[in-house]
């Protein structure tokens, strides 16, 4: 059973249609907020783009390479089907 934050991490994780990104920024402790900061972007612009609704612009896509260069960029890209 979720409870709490797991619960808001775990339905985070089954919206977006890239599961790697959530898990690795999870793993590095980088905040939605530190992201949308990063990359010069609000809060709902991000959301929709983690869900396919708008696709990210190739300097997002550099931005967060960059912030995780021990990934590659088809691991951290790969989607999933939303729905």
């Amino acid at each position: 059973r979720l409870v709490g934050s797991e619960m808001c991490i775990e339905t985070e994780l089954q919206e977006s249609i890239f599961p790697n990104l959530d898990k690795i920024l999870d793993q590095k402790h980088i905040s939605q907020k530190e992201l949308n900061i990063r990359l010069g972007i609000s809060e709902k612009s991000l959301w929709n783009k983690k869900r396919g609704r708008t696709e990210f612009t190739l300097e997002e896509v550099e931005k967060i390479c960059e912030m995780i260069p021990e990934y590659r960029l088809e691991y951290i890209f790969k989607r999933v089907s939303n729905q």
